[in-house]
This record gives C-alpha cells, structure tokens and sequence, in this order.
C-alpha cells in the first residue's frame, strides 16, 4: 500500500473502514499520494479505483485528502475519463504551480478521447483539476457539456470563480477556474429539448456570467501573456466561448 510505515497503514485501514460504514474493507485497487497543499502543508491523498473498466463507461475515482494527522479533510468523486483507464499516477515535486501536483498518465480505449495526461492539485484542502494534455503535452479542454466526458471534479464553489481569475489568491484555483472556463459547455438555447445527460443550468449560467465579466476577459487576455506556462495555456483556452454541440 505504498510506502508506509505500519502504523500509518493500519490507521489508514480503519479510516477506510469507517468511511464505507465497515469494519473491514478490501479495496483491490488503491494508491496513496503524499501532495503539498497551498499553504505549504503535506497531505495524503488515497485514490480508489475501478478494478475493472467496463466499455463503454467512466474511470471513476474516490478521492480522500487526509491531514498530517489522519483527519479527513475532504473527499470526492470523479471521472477520470470516458473510455479510458489510468496506467500510473505520479507525484511530481516541480511544477508551474510551485509546488507538487500529482500526475495521472491515461491511455484510450476503443473510441476514447486522446488524453494523455491530467494534473490535479490541492487547494484547501481540496483536489483540483489544473490541467489537461494530450499525448504530445499540449494542453486541451475538458468537455462539461456531457457530464459522462467530464474529466475531473467540477468546481464547487461557482460564484468564487471569477474573484480566482480576477484576484491574486492562488495559482491553483486560477487554474481550476481558468480551465472550467476554457471548456466545452453547453448553450441554454442548446440544453433546450436534450434528452441525454447532460450540463447543468447552473453550470451554463456561470460560464455566460464569467464571459459576460469585463474584468474577468481583461484579466484573461492579460493571463494569455504569463510567464508560467500553465496559466498562458489555460488562459488561451478560456478566451473564447467553447461550445458543446
């Protein structure tokens, strides 16, 4: 289960246990990722993955962020892509953020989206999509408006996406939001008469409202300029409205 010490193990076990309402647990497939966070802190977090992958269908994750000091912190759901599955996750110390993100490397299956990497970070706490690429490392956009093709968590706190952009808070919420923005998301006009799953009306509504954002496309444009590689590339994305169709 990595490399910790038994002790830490053993917590981590019963803490599983607990979660899923169980005394014991087997999970045949687990990893174990030491991330900072953005206050400078280190923190563990656990993936629970599909043993299996079922085509067509989601890699789904359960992520659990824990503190130096085995509290829960958070946890969340997500896809890891539709049609794909993950051959290894990765911990990278340095990156544009200035400190450690974790890496999952992904590969297609029959008819699956060409990713080729995804980068997630801790925000307060909280995992974070920062980026996609595509086997050649360039950066692509996650689609929104087919929740089963949504990479990642979406983010939650909505109405904070503009200040992320806007103000200087932290280089990973801008990321987050940056990419939300520079994503494909469905029209309301286009949700209209849908019958598949499909985007939300709030989702919609937030990304018209941070394209409607004077300040929120001013600083955009000005971001298209960075220094730091991932904010330009997310920056560009989000310049213009992608829509799903």
């Amino acid at each position: 289960m990595s490399d910790l010490s038994e002790e830490h193990e053993a917590t981590l076990r019963l803490l599983l246990g607990r979660l899923n309402g169980e005394e014991t647990l087997f999970l045949p497939k687990m990893r174990i990722c030491r991330v900072a966070d953005s206050f400078g802190g280190t923190f563990f977090v656990l993936l629970e993955e599909p043993r299996y992958v079922v085509i067509p269908g989601s890699y789904n994750v359960d992520a659990h962020v824990f503190g130096t000091n085995w509290e829960l912190l958070s946890q969340v759901g997500f896809s890891a892509g539709w049609r794909m599955d993950i051959s290894d996750v990765e911990v990278l110390d340095e990156s544009p953020l200035g400190r450690s993100v974790m890496c999952f490397k992904t590969a297609p299956f029959i008819n699956g989206r060409g990713v080729g990497r995804e980068y997630y970070a801790l925000c307060s706490g909280r995992l974070v999509l920062v980026r996609l690429e595509d086997a050649k490392g360039v950066a692509i956009e996650n689609v929104y408006g087919a929740p089963n093709h949504t990479i990642g968590p979406v983010p939650v706190e909505l109405d904070e996406l503009a200040d992320a952009i806007t103000k200087d808070v932290d280089v990973g919420l801008l990321l987050e939001a940056l990419v939300f923005m520079g994503g494909q998301h469905l029209t309301l006009d286009g949700l209209a008469g849908r019958d598949v799953l499909s985007e939300t009306k709030d989702l919609i509504a937030c990304v018209d409202e941070l394209f409607a954002d004077s300040a929120v496309r001013d600083r955009v444009a000005a971001l298209a300029e960075s220094d730091n590689v991932w904010v330009r590339d997310a920056a560009r994305l989000a310049q213009s409205r992608r829509v799903y169709d």
